[in-house]
């Protein structure tokens, strides 16, 4: 039950990370490696890879 949060936390990071510069791929290895919360407040960081 709880790889199964975990995974769900690191999607969801990666969900959100998928329009900075390293995508859906590289927060989601992110989110595995250094654990979505701290990957998280990481990607609040972040500037998106869009300009506006």
């Amino acid at each position: 039950m709880v790889v199964f949060f975990y995974l769900l936390f690191a999607l969801l990071v990666g969900w959100f990370g998928r329009n900075r510069l390293i995508g859906f791929p590289g927060w989601f290895v992110a989110g595995l490696l250094l654990t979505p919360p701290i990957s998280a407040m990481i990607l609040l960081f972040t500037q998106s890879a869009r300009k506006a």
